[in-house]
């Protein structure tokens, strides 16, 4: 994968060192520069989830992706660049009864920094990450979006969205 690609994409002329600034400009135009898209997933096709076949598909073609294929690109583009980041599967949980338990079949990220870790995610529709959000129980973070917090439920740690004005 050439990243100067992936950054003429992503319209990304900073620093690219492994600083919790550059983070945070990747986490914000990956997904505003690159659709969120599952036609394929929800047409019952398995796309493939491989960084070359990634790589052709967002940054050859030009195309969107869902969280494999965004945070799959998102994950080299970071290793690159010297950050330690590490895939992680998750739980989607919208709407859903407090006792509903989901299958973890989302993929996100979190990056470890000086600073503390991060959760980014660049693959999660109309929910997107466009910001890193500190893994840190209970503190509202604010992004460019909405407000968000983590909270412990059981042994997992949740992240809960604030829509609108509070």
């Amino acid at each position: 994968m050439n990243l100067d690609t992936y950054f003429a994409r992503i319209g990304y002329t900073g620093p690219r060192g492994p600083t919790l600034e550059t983070l945070w400009a990747l986490a914000l135009r990956q997904p505003q520069a690159i659709a969120f898209e599952n036609l394929a997933v929800v047409a019952g096709g398995v796309p493939e989830i491989g960084l070359e076949a990634v790589a052709d598909k967002l940054l050859g073609a030009q195309r969107g992706g869902y969280c494999y294929e965004h945070n799959t690109l998102l994950q080299a583009v970071l290793a690159a660049l010297g950050f330690q980041v590490t895939a992680h599967l998750a739980r989607v949980r919208y709407q859903l009864p407090a006792d509903f338990v989901m299958e973890r079949g989302h993929m996100l990220l979190r990056v470890d920094l000086p600073e503390g870790r991060y959760i980014v995610d660049a693959g999660f529709g109309g929910l997107t990450l466009t910001a890193p959000v500190a893994l840190q129980l209970n503190d509202v973070q604010p992004t460019p979006h909405e407000d968000l917090r983590f909270v412990l439920a059981d042994a997992d740690y949740r992240l809960q969205v604030r829509f609108g004005a509070a």
